[in-house]
């Protein structure tokens, strides 16, 4: 068979989605240890450690500021916060270490520059950079929840817009798994003054997803002013209406739910999440 010569040789790299007789000359079928830059086939040359945290990691949270990217690392006691240059510790001045555990992950985001951080045993902790300066602390206005008070505690916290999203509620010692409440809606760059969602002169409202039997996991928003709340066996779409409802949740599938909190990936215009037997995309 006569040699046939090809030029650009690293032009492209690697494709294995597509069959290799339909490949054009300049790609590969297959390859280890070899990446392509600036137009050329180069040994892989393996990888180095960037960072290594002085605390077990249990959660990672990107925090961005004006001027610089941060990331929150939650380990099971402790919080630092990182540039990857230089490690702050930032866990709580008063109440002592935290009391999370690997069964009450931590969860949370960031609402107007502010992170947010629950674990659904400590009270959801706050903190607004600079480094160096600043350490996490209660989140305000928690102890306006109308029964439990500052005791309330939530398997689930997460902003959405200016309201926060608390899900899986414990209230005096009594916990209903099945319910969602939302907050007032905080003023730019602050957080929610209540949480008191029996009030009729906040916005603040609380909801129990009994439909069906499964608990609620975890949330996150979805194509404008719509945020996908998911349960073990169903998953509902909380739609901003304003007015006296504020927010109407309808139920829209109850043939999948999702597997655990902190699983829910985003993809463009949908979200792919795992069930107890598949994955799927939204």
């Amino acid at each position: 068979m006569p040699l046939i010569p090809f030029n650009n040789a690293g032009a492209v790299g690697i494709i294995t989605d597509i069959s290799s007789y339909e490949l054009p000359p300049e790609a590969w079928s297959a390859g280890q240890n070899v990446r392509f830059i600036d137009n050329k086939a180069q040994k892989f040359l393996g990888d180095s450690n960037i960072y290594s945290p002085s605390i077990t990691p249990y959660h990672l949270m990107m925090v961005p500021t004006n001027t610089e990217l941060l990331w929150l690392i939650a380990g099971l006691t402790k919080v630092h916060a990182t540039d990857f240059t230089t490690n702050w510790d930032v866990t709580r001045s008063a109440g002592g270490d935290y009391a999370a555990t690997e069964e009450n992950k931590w969860n949370g985001g960031v609402l107007g520059g502010i992170a947010i951080l629950n674990n659904g045993i400590d009270i959801p902790q706050m903190w607004t950079p600079p480094v160096g300066t600043q350490v996490l602390q209660a989140i305000s206005n928690w102890s306006t929840w109308p029964i439990g008070g500052v005791g309330t505690r939530v398997g689930c916290l997460r902003p959405f817009e200016n309201y926060i999203f608390c899900l899986d509620i414990t209230e005096a010692g009594s916990r209903d798994p099945r319910a969602v409440a939302w907050s007032h809606p905080a003023a730019p760059g602050g957080v929610p003054s209540s949480y008191a969602y029996n009030s009729a002169t906040v916005d603040a409202d609380l909801l129990v997803l009994s439909d069906t039997p499964g608990f609620v996991l975890d949330c996150a928003p979805l194509r404008g002013r719509r945020n996908i709340i998911y349960k073990e066996d169903a998953f509902y779409i909380a739609q901003y209406v304003g007015g006296a409802s504020i927010f109407a949740i309808d139920r829209f599938d109850a043939s999948v739910g999702l597997l655990a909190k902190n699983c829910i990936g985003t993809l463009p215009g949908g979200h792919f999440f795992p069930t107890s037997d598949d994955v799927v995309v939204f």
